[in-house]
């Protein structure tokens, strides 16, 4: 089974994600964009101006990751990633929130406690975000090996019982076989039982 360690940076630049980027400025939506796809053409990105058309793309998308900005219009990041994660749709994609403003430990703490898994500072630093976006990306491949793990099991475990129902089930067809054959004999038994009763009582009369 995959590990969290053992998931190389190699194997992350080779695989296909989908990265949502939410930010209401295209500049800064493209500052991300840059430094993901210079690390890895094989990032899917996709974006969004505000919270509200986070969520839906979220939604329909389903992306392995989300880079959300705290403050936007009509609904801002940390509204988002809160209604995100009570979402069973999309509780499992990890958000990174961002943001030039919000940088105090109690605002970190904020985003964190609504379901944010990581926050990262404006302005970008390429080196951080290229980091935190591995870590996440590891964390995602962990997870969903996780899960193949536990449905493979889950398989096993219904396979196991279905032999063992399969057994059981043979088990009682052979003990009614050997019951139907104990019980022809036994009649066998009577019947002859029966015939010599009559011959005794016909040779005493």
């Amino acid at each position: 089974m995959c590990t969290f360690n053992k998931i190389s940076k190699y194997a992350i630049l080779m695989e296909e994600y989908k990265i949502l980027i939410v930010d209401d400025y295209t500049e800064q939506i493209m500052v991300i964009k840059e430094i993901l796809m210079r690390d890895s053409p094989n990032y899917q990105i996709l974006t969004a101006s505000n919270g509200k058309i986070a969520i839906d793309t979220a939604k329909m998308e389903l992306p392995h990751l989300i880079i959300m900005d705290w403050d936007m219009p009509i609904m801002n990041g940390v509204e988002a990633t809160e209604r995100l994660k009570n979402d069973a749709i999309t509780k499992n994609i990890p958000i990174i929130i961002s943001s030039g403003m919000h940088t105090d430990s109690g605002a970190i703490e904020q985003a964190l406690s609504k379901g944010a898994i990581d926050f990262v500072r404006k302005p970008i630093d390429r080196v951080e975000l290229v980091a935190r976006v591995h870590s996440m990306l590891r964390f995602v491949d962990s997870f969903k090996e996780l899960i193949l793990q536990k449905e493979f099991n889950f398989q096993q475990e219904i396979l196991h019982k279905q032999n063992e129902l399969s057994s059981y089930v043979l088990s009682i067809a052979q003990q009614n076989e050997y019951l139907r054959f104990v019980s022809q004999e036994l009649k066998k038994l009577l019947n002859i039982a029966n015939a010599k009763s009559k011959k005794i009582i016909f040779r005493l009369n």
